[in-house]
């Protein structure tokens, strides 16, 4: 037999009672805590962007439609649009490997010969 005091249906219900609104509670601070901080990024493109990449210490590329390639250097506060690669205005630039800040490939997507890739080595100057 155990020394343990018995308790009523009263008191059971009560501690179950805590259990569940600290547990809820304890859910909602995690929740809370976690939730992501998002910033607009404002590119200035018109085109509809497809792909990024980001290379860590600020760069990133992006690409999209209509030949668009874009570049920062700083964090997303500003975006460069880089020249289009010549006969590349009309693809779809859907995706982008980027090396460093001068260096890159884009890929676009299509049929045949609409499926293309194009490096940068200058910043996308050209």
């Amino acid at each position: 037999m155990s020394n343990r005091p018995l308790l009523g249906n009263h008191s059971l219900c009560l501690i179950r009672m805590f259990r569940f609104h600290l547990i809820v509670a304890l859910l909602f601070a995690t929740s809370t805590a976690a939730t992501a901080q998002w910033t607009i990024q404002d590119s200035h493109a018109t085109a509809d962007l497809r792909g990024i990449h980001s290379i860590g210490n600020g760069i990133a590329w992006a690409s999209g439609t209509n030949g668009a390639v874009l570049r920062t250097i700083d964090g997303g506060t500003t975006w460069q649009t880089c020249s289009i690669p010549p006969g590349a205005e009309a693809l779809d630039f859907r995706g982008i490997q980027a090396f460093d800040a001068d260096r890159a490939i884009v890929m676009s997507s299509g049929k045949g010969d609409l499926s293309r890739l194009y490096k940068t080595t200058d910043g996308c100057k050209m």
